[in-house]
């Protein structure tokens, strides 16, 4: 069963991971500040990197192909605020 779009606040911002379980490509809309040094990080469920880029446009999709299925973390960092949210590759 599809899970409905997650919009998750935290920090100053609100971001939204669609669609959620995701296959191979992810979609990140975030509501709040977002400057050219605003960084997208996946973290896995132990809290390791796997995945970091610079978010150049808003919303932005990244590719999630090569990722092992299960539950991530998606950051998005912007100075000193952090918007984070779940998310589950398929």
């Amino acid at each position: 069963a599809s899970k409905p779009d997650i919009s998750v606040t935290t920090g100053k911002g609100v971001i939204k991971v669609y669609p959620n379980p995701v296959t191979n490509i992810l979609n990140v809309s975030v509501l709040g500040e977002i400057t050219n040094k605003s960084v997208l990080r996946i973290l896995d469920v132990k809290g390791v990197s796997v995945m970091e880029q610079r978010m150049i446009i808003n919303p932005q999709s990244i590719n999630i192909s090569k990722l092992s299925k299960g539950e991530y973390i998606l950051e998005v960092i912007n100075g000193d605020n952090i918007i984070t949210s779940k998310f589950v590759k398929q």
